[in-house]
This record gives structure tokens, C-alpha cells and sequence, in this order.
């Protein structure tokens, strides 16, 4: 059994000069971008999303930080207000660019393809059995296929 945990600590750090940062149950923001942002309170719904994924390995990094988002999307109360959105799809973009064109690929997947997929991959790359072929066991699609339909009918609403 997977133990969980039950405290988070938050910092805001005047000297880290990126935006954030998570593991362990930490959750590091740097200062200037809060202060340039201030809105953006949902970074703290990303990183949570990361604390909660707690994968044993990592998988590719732009499936984790499209999941996040995906998470923040769902989850985040301030989105609106931190003028923070999905992006709409476009031609020169790529599944592999990560977060948000990721998230909006994934729940794409999930509304039109295969509900839980979103679900099913984040349960993969936890218990780390993730591979290139999951999205295949999952969707009876691979990714670029999946991608190539997406590009298609990228509606989301």
C-alpha cells in the first residue's frame, strides 16, 4: 500500500528565480513570480497535482506537466482571474511541448476517444508501467495517431 501525505509545505522563496517547483511535499514558488502574477494563486493547484502523481520514476516530462495542468484546468479556482486557459490547437504545435497543449490534448482524448484516459495514464506512470505502447492499450490508438486525429477535431467544448 502507497503511503499518502497528509502535510504540504508551502514556500515563497525571494532568491529562487524560476517560477515553481514540487517534490517530497514541498512546494517551492519563486517570489518575482508571484509578485508579477499575482493572480496565479492555481501554480500552487500544479504543483499539488505533482505532489499528488508522487510517480515512482519519471515518465516523460511533457506527460507529467500536461497532467498537472489538466489537474489545474479542473481543479483551479483562479484561472479566470490569472487570465490562465487552454490554449486553442494550431498547426506548429506538438503533444511534446508539455502543459497546456498537452492538457488540452489529453482531455481531448478523454471527451472524444477513450473516457479515463487522463486517469488510466496517470495510474500507469504512478505504479511505473508507463511505455510508448499505453496508449495503445488504452485508446487502441498510438499517440501520434491519437495527435493526428486531434489536429483534426481539436474541439474541446
Amino acid at each position: 500500500m502507497q503511503k499518502h501525505l497528509k502535510r504540504v509545505i508551502l514556500s515563497i522563496d525571494t532568491g529562487y528565480k524560476k517560477v515553481a517547483i514540487s517534490g517530497n511535499g514541498k512546494i517551492l514558488i519563486g517570489a518575482n513570480w508571484m509578485s508579477q502574477h499575482q493572480e496565479d494563486t492555481d501554480i500552487v493547484t500544479h504543483e499539488l497535482m505533482h505532489i499528488v502523481q508522487n510517480f515512482k520514476a519519471l515518465g516523460p516530462e511533457w506527460l507529467t506537466e500536461g497532467l498537472a495542468d489538466c489537474g489545474r484546468f479542473q481543479y483551479g479556482l483562479n484561472n479566470v482571474a490569472a487570465d490562465w486557459g487552454l490554449p486553442p490547437a494550431a498547426p506548429f504545435q506538438h503533444y511534446k511541448m508539455g502543459y497546456r497543449v498537452t492538457a488540452r490534448f489529453l482531455l481531448w482524448i478523454d471527451k472524444y476517444q477513450k473516457p479515463n484516459t487522463i486517469a488510466m495514464l496517470n495510474a500507469k506512470l504512478k505504479d511505473d508501467t508507463y511505455s510508448s505502447a499505453s496508449w495503445k492499450e488504452i485508446t487502441g490508438k498510438t499517440v501520434d495517431e491519437l495527435w493526428a486525429m486531434y489536429l483534426v477535431n481539436k474541439d474541446i467544448d
